[in-house]
């Protein structure tokens, strides 16, 4: 987590501990809520687990190279 707050604070300087504590529940928020995505595809069937965690690690490999792409723009 320490690489993350020094960008968030690097790019928000006059408001750093207005990002760094939304960011910190943006977190709790994500980990209260993946025991609930975690067991809704445990439903129908035990290997539908496997589609959605690749679902999730597509999604972030998208937004990581999209967001790479836009900063190398910048």
């Amino acid at each position: 987590m320490p690489p993350q707050r020094h960008r968030l604070i690097e790019a928000a300087r006059l408001a750093a501990s207005f990002v760094v504590s939304l960011n910190a529940s943006a977190t709790y928020l994500a980990v209260s809520r993946a025991g609930v995505i975690g067991a809704a595809p445990l439903q129908f069937s035990p290997t539908a687990l496997s589609f959605v965690a690749a679902a999730f690690i597509v999604v972030g490999l998208v937004v990581s190279e999209f967001r790479h792409r836009v900063g190398a723009e910048h």
